[in-house]
């Protein structure tokens, strides 16, 4: 009886183990976090200018958020400078991420398909991601604190995608409001980082004078007329109406700000944005964020086309 009763209480505490273990994000072997769901992916796509990259954020079967990264704009498009990405490690034991990143990218100034214009400012940074129970915490260390002339510049950014927010209700601490389906005011003027360019790649041929716009509308010059954010606060709850996209962002520093970064952009998205503040370095920003999970969720099932074609003796009702 005494063998009958260890035996039963060894599986209770391993069935409480799973529990426990299935309501945590966990790095899969993909090398993501995941709980059922919900992914949260970091740094394993590199393409911000397309909005993809960084931290991202999916949802049963929607991607709502992404470019989770350090940016040197309030709203950021197509245009602007994106970091280096020059390590990623992914630690299961640990259950974390560490990525090591850095600006300039000095092979992107004045250079490429899509020319960027870094502004003379260099510095080393690391995000790291790890999964603590129902929540991601993102903590950003920078190797030098911020240069004066560039502080309010330089934050960590997170894009949030328009289509699936579109009269959606956020909170951010007591004050609530929709996510709009197109762009509203107040902007503000704020100095512009292009004033400040770079030297970084002397064999870069692209005209400064010709991605400014010579005077006329430049989209490579994004920063010195942005959006009054919607909303500034510690803790911003996306859809808190609806279980299947509801998450909340939660800033152990800095405030959080809510912009609409289709006031610069044509193709922009809403962003929110936590500022680095002066003369800090450890954990410059740190985040937590919490997806809600719905325990039973699945995926709906997808009926596919072959796009190849089919061979010429194949059933096509045999190809899936």
């Amino acid at each position: 009886m005494k063998k009958l009763m260890c035996l039963l209480f060894l599986v209770a505490l391993i069935g409480h183990s799973n529990t426990v273990y299935s309501q945590e994000f966990r790095l899969n072997t993909g090398g993501y976090f995941e709980n059922k769901g919900v992914n949260v992916m970091a740094y394993d796509d590199i393409y911000p200018e397309g909005h993809q990259g960084g931290i991202s954020l999916i949802m049963h079967g929607k991607r709502l958020a992404t470019n989770g990264d350090i940016r040197l704009e309030s709203t950021p498009g197509q245009w602007q400078p994106v970091p280096k990405q020059r390590d990623r490690q992914v630690n299961e034991d640990k259950n974390t991420l560490t990525v090591h990143l850095s600006y300039p990218d000095s092979s992107r100034h004045l250079t490429g398909f899509n020319p960027m214009i870094y502004p003379d400012m260099v510095f080393n940074y690391t995000v790291t991601v790890k999964g603590e129970g129902p929540s991601v915490v993102i903590t950003v260390d920078l190797d030098r604190p911020i240069p004066e002339k560039f502080l309010g510049k330089v934050g960590f950014n997170l894009e949030l995608f328009p289509g699936a927010l579109f009269g959606k209700p956020w909170i951010m601490d007591d004050k609530a409001g929709i996510f709009p389906r197109q762009p509203n005011g107040p902007t503000r003027s704020e100095p512009s980082n292009f004033p400040y360019r770079g030297d970084f790649n002397p064999g870069g041929k692209a005209s400064v004078r010709q991605l400014a716009g010579e005077g006329g509308y430049s989209p490579i010059i994004a920063d010195d007329i942005v959006c009054e954010p919607y909303a500034v606060g510690k803790r911003l709850v996306v859809c808190p109406d609806d279980p299947y996209s509801r998450f909340t962002i939660e800033s152990k520093g800095s405030e959080l700000k809510l912009y609409d970064g289709r006031m610069n952009h044509n193709n922009g998205w809403f962003v929110v944005r936590s500022e680095i503040p002066a003369g800090k370095t450890t954990a410059a920003i740190r985040w937590v964020i919490t997806p809600n999970v719905v325990e039973d969720w699945l995926y709906a099932p997808v009926v596919q086309i072959s796009q190849v074609g089919y061979h010429p003796v194949q059933p096509q009702d045999s190809c899936y």
